[in-house]
């Protein structure tokens, strides 16, 4: 025999408010600042777009942006209010030569962190590769040696560049001490590695 608890009951709740839908809360911003002339820079973590037109969004000042990658060469170039050019996307780990017009503020808007991406890592010819400090954390600099403990016995040189005192040396046990946060760099490798930041 059934028993009298053993149907299935359900309730309705009338009139009480709908919940609205769960909004991704947005990541932290910073400030990037560019320096007239050329630049040597590089996105420490991912953007909530990595489109150049959207990362120098009303930003005019901004000529051309390059990229190095594999033996060659890519430009975004600004015209007519807007980005053309084999360049589309700037990622972090690359480094990237900026020209400009002016002294310039760029507003940066983090993409908000998900547990389930894995940390990065960054493929790399042999020769020279334009590359850049990359940290989850936001750690404003890192001693050299560290940063690039993961091609250790690969990389003999890394140049570092600004406007005002042109380009810096790093070699293994030697050179400028830190990588430090939106800096690019030019990286030799006698052999092709994996960095690992």
């Amino acid at each position: 025999m059934e028993s009298a608890w053993s149907a299935i009951w359900s309730f309705t709740v009338a009139g009480g408010p709908t919940p609205a839908p769960a909004t991704p809360t947005p990541g932290p911003t910073d400030k990037l600042n560019l320096k007239s002339g050329w630049n040597l820079l590089s996105l420490p973590k991912s953007l909530a777009s990595s489109k150049v037109g959207d990362i120098f969004k009303n930003v005019t000042t901004v000529e051309k942006v390059y990229g190095f990658s594999g033996g060659a060469w890519s430009i975004a170039t600004f015209s007519a209010g807007s980005f053309s050019g084999t360049l589309t996307d700037l990622t972090p780990g690359a480094g990237y030569w900026v020209k400009t017009t002016a002294d310039t503020m760029v507003n940066l808007a983090y993409k908000p962190v998900d547990p389930l991406d894995p940390p990065p890592a960054y493929d790399l010819a042999a020769g020279w590769s334009l590359i850049g400090y990359s940290t989850l954390a936001l750690t404003p600099n890192q001693p050299v040696g560290i940063y690039l403990t993961s091609l250790a016995g690969k990389w003999t040189s890394l140049y570092n560049f600004s406007a005002s005192a042109g380009y810096g040396l790093a070699k293994p046990g030697y050179g400028f001490a830190n990588v430090t946060m939106f800096e690019g760099y030019w990286i030799y490798l006698t052999s092709a590695g994996t960095l690992v930041p």
